[in-house]
């Protein structure tokens, strides 16, 4: 296959970009030498980083994280490819299957990473801002990976920058131990240079360690969990937390009362607030990272559209929404996931007002996710912790974790009740905190994979749609990948 240079790549990357992501003009030509000459040239590469991850992650991050789990089914007839997706009929030929545009994020990054320390040496970049883009290129290039192992596992691990317009397909599968231990050397390397900031729309070193925390749940290292959190927010010895840049937006609030849960002025009041914002608005004070949309700059999110809005390829299950209109005197998500009686999910078209409107942020890191991740740990730490009073603490502060999600969801009335529970109640708890999950994280693409992590994809998916052999956790890989691999890319076991 022929292949250009990386130069028209990153050139191409150019004109894909968000208007909202660059405050410069880009050079459009870098000459026939050293390909990259200036400090321009190297933002507008790492920024083309971003525009691949909006096309890769865009609307995949919902069929990713949730389309295979209980929380969706398939609504819109026509869209073979998510019908199978959601039935457990994948197969190498779906589209979906393609890791091609995630390793086009990771060409991005791997650019940056390789051309900076060059031009740092020849004095034509500051230290400062040559860190400033390798941290994010690290953090790029490890957050691109972490997607990669959780849907397909054994991946190739492509460190250099191919010539090319995506990875090299010839590169031999490394184990997924391998990708995971690149992942967190790579956030570790952003973490030392990147700085604290309060960006939403770039990789910060906030969101270097969050992503870590995302690992480490992943790997079931417990303990790291927390201590990475540790660089993202505060937990005092009231198990109260604090940050100096991210805090739970407002969602309940004692001046409605859930008997004025049907007025106009309640629903407007859910339109407008603060978590609302979250997915309509963007860059809340929750957010950690997301991808970044722009109705003026005619960037849109046609792929999110079309999967929650426009013909809706797929809707909530009853079931899930059973389990919301339960609590939905007491849990104000439900207005936000569902208006009224309405079906469809309206997290990102709250109440659907606007729903012309494709634009809207993807929120994928976000505070409340971390703080559950959290309470998830602490009750993990305690099936292996002798020491009594250290359960008892651990416990006591998992459990103010969730009733922190569920007090912001419905005020003190909904928050758990401690005295109900014991130390010991080691399952149920693990329960609560998936269930939690589910409620807060809802079509934000977390829920597949928290079945994974739990162990329970099996246990709750069989029933819905048959997927009772584990080998199908993983996805199939796109049959072109495995034909121009010529031989060194062997499909995943299941679907040979």
């Amino acid at each position: 296959m022929k292949r250009i240079s990386y130069l028209l790549l990153s050139i191409a990357a150019l004109f894909n970009i968000s208007c909202t992501l660059l405050d410069q003009e880009p050079e459009s030509f870098w000459g026939d030498g050293s390909y990259f000459k200036n400090e321009e040239q190297l933002r507008a590469t790492l920024y083309g980083g971003y525009a691949r991850m909006q096309d890769a992650l865009g609307g995949n991050f919902l069929v990713y994280g949730d389309c295979r789990s209980d929380a969706f089914y398939e609504y819109n007839q026509t869209k073979t490819d998510i019908i199978n997706i959601v039935r457990n009929n994948i197969t190498p030929y779906n589209s979906y299957c393609t890791w091609a545009p995630i390793y086009k994020v990771i060409q991005q990054a791997n650019l940056v990473i390789a051309e900076t320390p060059p031009l740092r040496e020849a004095g034509k970049i500051s230290v400062s801002e040559a860190d400033a883009l390798m941290g994010q290129a690290f953090c790029m290039r490890a957050f691109a990976y972490f997607w990669i192992v959780r849907v397909w596992g054994a991946a190739p691990l492509v460190l250099t920058p191919s010539q090319g317009d995506d990875y090299d397909a010839r590169m031999v599968r490394a184990s997924e131990t391998e990708v995971l231990g690149q992942i967190r050397h790579d956030l570790a390397q952003a973490q030392v240079l990147l700085t604290p900031s309060s960006e939403r729309v770039y990789f910060t070193q906030g969101a270097a360690y969050a992503i870590e925390a995302q690992v480490c749940a992943w790997e079931h290292d417990w303990a790291g969990v927390i201590a990475a959190n540790r660089h993202v927010f505060d937990r005092d010895e009231e198990n109260r937390i604090s940050s100096d840049r991210y805090s739970l937006a407002k969602l309940y609030t004692p001046e409605y009362t859930p008997s004025m849960n049907t007025s106009s002025a309640f629903y407007q009041y859910i339109t407008d607030c603060e978590y609302g914002g979250i997915f309509n608005t963007g860059k809340s004070k929750e957010s950690i990272f997301e991808l970044s949309y722009s109705i003026e700059d005619k960037d849109s999110n046609s792929s999110l559209y079309a999967l929650v809005a426009k013909s809706e390829a797929v809707r909530p299950r009853l079931e899930v929404k059973s389990l919301f209109s339960a609590v939905k005197a007491s849990d104000w998500r439900f207005y936000i996931n569902f208006y009224a009686n309405n079906p469809r999910h309206t997290k990102y078209f709250i109440n659907f007002v606007d729903v012309t409107r494709s634009a809207r942020n993807v929120v994928l890191v976000r505070l409340a996710d971390l703080i559950l991740l959290e309470a998830e740990a602490l009750i993990r730490l305690n099936e292996t912790e002798n020491d009594a009073e250290v359960r008892q603490e651990n416990f006591e502060a998992a459990v103010a974790l969730i009733n922190l999600i569920r007090n912001r969801a419905g005020g003190a009335a909904y928050e758990i009740d401690i005295e109900s529970l014991s130390v010991n109640d080691t399952d149920l708890l693990l329960s609560t905190v998936l269930n939690e999950r589910l409620f807060e994280l809802l079509g934000e693409g977390h829920r597949y994979f928290d079945l994974i992590r739990n162990g329970k994809v099996t246990e709750v998916m069989t029933p819905i749609n048959g997927q009772s052999d584990l080998r199908s956790v993983v996805w199939p890989i796109y049959y072109t990948e495995v034909i121009y691999s010529k031989g060194t890319i062997e499909q995943n076991e299941y679907y040979k």
